[in-house]
């Protein structure tokens, strides 16, 4: 068993993604109380400070409160710019078998979309620079509440973090990469780092895209009346991200193009629409553009949308939505976007709103609909953009019906 807990398995994956989902809504101190691990009395710690022992593993419980992560020792080996703004934060592990006394448990991967617990500690002094309004910089000067949790945890800033990819510093690493968004002090903290500062990590929450994605390609779903799995497979994957939500989905990209399961042997297709607010905050790309050209069986393409010169996703119509973001790039792609696509939206809560409710209106199963809100999650959807969503998908549900039924009839013809 994992340090921190077991993976949840497909059977529950689906009914616990909401749940798990609301951790994300508490403020640090609130999320770093659940845990998967057995409660214990008291508090103790089993090593003396990582940054003088990082290989360290740290067992927490509050007195007379729920208990907090176990946590692992690790080092940032390096922290690479893949766009304004956005770092890509590749963490190993220090040693997976070194932990406390009577400990054996032994390092287990994460995987693309889990969540977990990252903590550093700041360095002893910034320059306190300030910004153009000549207010203090958010970058360089910390929050009071940053400040009492940062005393609370005992010198270590820490927040939840979305695992980009299941490896460290190379693929034959034990670790992992996170890509993270630049947007204050705590961010600025493991952005500028040096290579090899000691960070501590710990917690296993969400389920992985991929495990999601496969989990309701292998299930039967009550919503999808007209559908069994084995006429209608998932057979296109869409994935829709903003900002640094391109990370995770770039990592499970690349795990479901290397995928031997067979559902995944049926998906064809995988689209990255990846929403950024300018053109240079564009992150991953150089990645992106090897995944086109990496020969699969799976066609992929990825298309950036830039706010500030076309706006939102949905901000232009339905025709447009369906025309150039969702139809799909081959002319022989005759997946239906309700029945045989699986949806993955990440990033702003605005976007995720609005997605989850479109599709919904749109009817396809809240199985092949997974999500994971960054931030803004109570934002109410846009009905206009709630509805924009809904008829360009059942717009271009109902063009594919019509090829392929054009192309039996005249199959059936030529045959006769």
């Amino acid at each position: 068993m994992s340090s921190f807990g077991p993976l949840l398995r497909p059977t529950t994956a689906l009914l616990l993604t909401k749940l798990t989902s609301l951790l994300l809504l508490l403020d640090c101190s609130s999320f770093f109380s659940v845990a998967l691990v057995k409660q214990t009395a008291g508090f103790r710690s089993s090593t003396t400070d990582p940054r003088t022992n990082p290989v360290s593993r740290v067992t927490l419980s509050a007195e007379g409160g729920p208990p907090q992560y176990q946590k692992l020792g690790g080092v940032l080996r390096r922290s690479e710019c893949m766009g304004k703004g956005s770092y890509l934060l590749s963490i190993d592990v220090s040693d997976e078998e070194g932990g406390a006394v009577g400990e054996t448990s032994k390092w287990e991967a994460y995987e693309p979309g889990h969540v977990l617990a990252m903590e550093i500690q700041p360095p002893a002094s910034f320059d306190n620079s300030e910004d153009e309004t000549g207010s203090p910089s958010s970058m360089t000067t910390m929050s009071e509440k940053t400040q009492k949790d940062l005393e609370a945890n005992g010198g270590w800033l820490r927040g939840p973090y979305t695992v980009s990819r299941g490896h460290g510093s190379s693929i034959n690493q034990d670790g992992f990469q996170v890509l993270v968004k630049e947007v204050g002090y705590k961010s600025h903290v493991f952005a500028v780092s040096e290579p090899e500062t000691p960070v501590r990590f710990g917690g296993r929450f969400k389920v992985p895209i991929v495990e999601g994605i496969l989990a309701a390609a292998e299930s039967t779903d009550e919503e999808d009346k007209n559908s069994k799995h084995e006429e209608d497979p998932t057979r296109r994957v869409v994935m829709i991200a903003s900002g640094v939500g391109v990370g995770p989905c770039v990592g499970a990209i690349e795990d479901l193009m290397k995928s031997d399961s067979s559902a995944s042997s049926k998906i064809a297709y995988i689209d990255l629409i990846a929403s950024f607010r300018t053109s240079d905050e564009i992150a991953m790309g150089v990645d992106l553009d090897k995944l086109v050209e990496e020969p699969t069986s799976m066609g992929f393409r990825w298309l950036p949308v830039i706010t500030e010169e076309t706006g939102r996703l949905s901000s232009n119509g339905p025709e447009v939505l369906r025309e150039m973001y969702l139809k799909p790039a081959s002319s022989d792609a005759t997946a239906s976007p309700i029945r045989n696509t699986h949806y993955h939206i990440i990033g702003n809560g605005q976007l995720v709103n609005e997605w989850t409710a479109g599709l919904k209106m749109a009817g396809v199963p809240s199985s092949r609909v997974t999500t994971e809100a960054y931030f803004n999650h109570a934002a109410k959807p846009d009905p206009a953009a709630v509805e924009t969503i809904s008829e360009a998908v059942v717009g271009l549900d109902s063009t594919i019906s019509k090829e392929v039924t054009t192309g039996k009839v005249s199959q059936t013809a030529a045959s006769a």
